[in-house]
């Protein structure tokens, strides 16, 4: 069988979830599947993994899809409460279970997800793979091994609810030594700070979180840097390789972290994305 991992979504969005797709990309190779990748596009020749389901809704393409009877399973990271995704306003649930109920099947690296799905579209078939370690993490051009490094500590990712909150108590406490990459800096530039922190942040963003984003904890710890996790809903076990407190004392923390030189890497790898999604495949 032929895949094509279906990118959907803004140019903007699409820079967010490339670790998510880079990493399918890498894993199903590996389980030596005939893949490919697109962006804004289908291929009716594969069983197309859309990655960005809920960009499809409200944009008259689910219809386009099913007459043109393109095949298609889901790979779901966003929070599906049964009656939103993402708590996005004026979102139509409707129109986005419709897509779901025509699926293959829907692959989520979240638990609760697969409990909502099973709530509230019990005839969908909800395949659970949680996200892993794939060789393709560990860059080469990250080279850890200094004495002195120019961040205590840096943080990627959207900054909204609490984690804002906790960020500007950060930026209070270490002024330029503390690092907040954004949509601005140029995605390579991501080397260099990783290369020259002494730690990174997992940093949640309220109480209606319902699980532990893996994807940037993963990246920085198969890349030697320790990361620091306030403490959060983690029904997947997502920040077991971190090191963990409330949202107070991770400001604290970042004083006492050491960088490491192949710290927890290693029990990272005897968690691999392949292995977990031979599973559901």
């Amino acid at each position: 069988m032929k895949y094509n991992i279906a990118n959907i979504g803004t140019k903007e969005w699409l820079d967010f979830k490339r670790d998510i797709s880079f990493g399918l990309y890498y894993a199903l190779k590996r389980l030596n599947k005939n893949i490919e990748m697109s962006i804004n596009g289908f291929d009716k020749g594969a069983l197309n993994i859309i990655i960005g389901a809920d960009f499809l809704v409200g944009q008259n393409i689910i219809q386009k899809i099913v007459k043109e009877n393109i095949d298609y399973a889901i790979y779901e990271t966003e929070n599906f409460s049964g009656t939103n995704i993402n708590n996005r306003h004026n979102f139509d649930i409707y129109e986005y279970v419709d897509l779901i109920r025509g699926a293959k099947f829907v692959i989520t690296p979240y638990i609760k997800n697969v409990w909502q799905y099973h709530k509230y579209a019990s005839e969908v078939d909800v395949r659970y793979a949680k996200w892993g370690y794939y060789d393709e993490l560990i860059n080469v051009n990250i080279k850890r091994e200094k004495k002195y490094y120019l961040y205590d500590a840096i943080f990627y990712g959207l900054l909204k609810g609490d984690r804002a909150e906790t960020v500007r108590k950060i930026t209070v406490k270490y002024g330029d030594r503390f690092k907040i990459i954004d949509r601005n800096d140029p995605f390579t530039f991501k080397e260099y700070y990783f290369q020259n922190t002494k730690c990174g942040l997992n940093l949640n963003y309220g109480s209606d979180a319902e699980f532990t984003n893996p994807f940037r904890i993963y990246e920085m710890i198969a890349n030697d840097i320790p990361v620091i996790s306030d403490i959060q809903k983690d029904d997947d076990g997502y920040t077991e390789l971190c090191i963990k407190g409330s949202s107070d004392e991770v400001v604290e923390m970042i004083a006492k972290c050491l960088p490491t030189t192949g710290g927890k890497n290693e029990a990272l790898r005897d968690i691999r994305l392949d292995v977990n999604l031979r599973k559901i495949l």
